[in-house]
């Protein structure tokens, strides 16, 4: 997952540099992964709906089956630096605007 950016960007782009939380136990320098974004939920019904994650039709909506959409890659990133818990990325692509909390994985 990307933790934070090195600088103090919200909103982070290609050749930003990112923390990831994965250490030099699973990443070594060179490592090329993807970036995704996970997809909102949709809720079952006529029509059916996007969930707001955030807001309080998704709390009125909770005990209504959901369908979970598949994270969509946005971007990627090549580790430069690892350390024991945590590395350092550089965005080399990206797609879509780039946030913390996104998910990092194989390409």
């Amino acid at each position: 997952m990307i933790v934070a950016g090195l600088e103090q960007h919200s909103l982070l782009a290609q050749y930003d540099l990112v923390v990831l939380d994965l250490g030099r136990d699973k990443l070594a320098a060179g490592t090329v992964m993807g970036i995704y974004s996970q997809g909102p939920d949709i809720i079952k019904g006529e029509p059916p709906r996007y969930s707001a994650k955030a807001s309080a039709l998704s709390i009125a909506h909770i005990s209504q089956p959901k369908i979970e959409q598949p994270a969509m890659k946005v971007g990627e990133v090549i580790v430069v630096n690892t350390f024991e818990n945590a590395s350092y990325a550089l965005i080399t692509e990206s797609t879509k605007v780039i946030t913390t909390g996104m998910i990092v994985a194989k390409p």
